[in-house]
This record gives C-alpha cells, structure tokens and sequence, in this order.
C-alpha cells in the first residue's frame, strides 16, 4: 500500500480538538491533586505543541484513563440534494467549514454576495453571524392585469413581492464554522447553493 495508508493509530496528526481534550485532562487531574501546578504548565505546554496522538498519549499515559481514544477518521457529510421544483420554493442547505465564523463570513462576502447580486440580490443586512439578501420582483399576474385592464392595471404594476436568502455562520463545536443557508428562491439559485457542498 502507499504511504498514506500506513499511517495509523498513534502516528495520526493530532487535532486542536484533541490538544485541548488532553489540557483539559491535565487540569482535571491537578485538581485532583494527581500534578503539581508545575507539571501541569509544563505537560499542558508540550501538549499544545504535540503533533501525533503518540505524543498528546505519553502526556497522559501515568494518569487514570490513559492515552486519548484514537479517532476514526470523520466522514464527509453529504452534499444537499436541490430539492428541484419549478419557480420560486422554500430551502435550507447546511455546510461544515473548516474555518472560523468570521474568515467564513469574509469569503462570503467576496463570492456569495457577488454571485447573488448578479441574480438580483441585494445585501440588506449584514449582523456579527448572519448576511441577509432581498430579491423584489413584480409577479407575473400584474402584467396580465395591466394588460387586460389598462387602467387599473396600472396600479398593479406597483405590486413588488420579496424573496429573501439568510445565510447564518454558526460557530461549530470542532472549532469550524457550520453554514446554514435558508430562503426562497429560483432553481437556479437553490441548485447553485446546493454546488457549494458538492
């Protein structure tokens, strides 16, 4: 086999997860009086630098519990389906990132809110975890009253209905971000949301 499938067990990069699952382990046990303070600064400062879960486990192996468990490698979530449906429907599409709240909300704000606005968007608000985009469009009924009933019709080419798209950034408990996206809005909108994922 290659090299990549030869790596196991305590060879495995550790996580950051896992740095402070071993830290908080450490504290736990100088409470209990089983490490000095000392000890507890110096382990918890090699176990922020450990690499492999070998390393994190010799910090932990004199303590009750031993070693961390080693984790089975996560698996990838699945990608959201487009529910399909012609016109304008409901949706909500969830996403796991890798990254923090904030660098996630920067990166929408250069591709999502961009892409958005060429399909009508408009940003109407924007909050610490959540971007808010308004389309307004004038229904199709309106045009066939203006047509068949000048008059009148005229008025009802005033008639704006609104859909909105919320895409909120959940903070995750790994850590990453966890990307809700909910609304109302096109196929064409909601199948290139559901890409994201793909």
């Amino acid at each position: 086999m290659g090299e990549r499938n030869s790596v196991r067990g305590p060879d495995l990069l550790a996580s950051d997860a896992e740095r402070e699952r071993a830290v908080g382990r450490l504290r736990r046990a100088a409470a209990e009086g089983r490490l000095t303070l000392e000890e507890l600064d110096e382990r918890s400062e090699r176990a922020y630098a450990a690499r492999t879960h070998a390393q994190l486990g010799a910090l932990l192996a004199d303590l009750p519990g031993g070693a961390l468990p080693v984790a089975a490698p996560p698996r990838p979530p699945a990608a959201p389906v487009d529910p399909g449906g012609i016109g304008r429907q409901p949706f909500t599409y969830v996403f796991p990132l890798d990254v923090e709240p904030g660098t996630a909300m920067e990166a929408a704000l250069r591709t999502i809110a961009p892409a958005l606005a060429r399909d009508g968007y408009e940003l109407v608000a924007r909050a610490e975890r959540r971007l808010e985009f308004d389309y307004s469009f004038r229904p199709r009924w309106t045009l066939a009253v203006a047509v068949l009933v000048p008059i009148p019709g005229v008025v009802a080419l005033t008639v704006k209905e609104q859909d909105r798209v919320t895409v909120d950034f959940e903070p995750a408990p790994d850590g990453g971000t966890r990307l809700v996206v909910n609304g109302r809005a096109s196929r064409r909108v909601r199948r290139a949301f559901a890409q994201l994922g793909g």
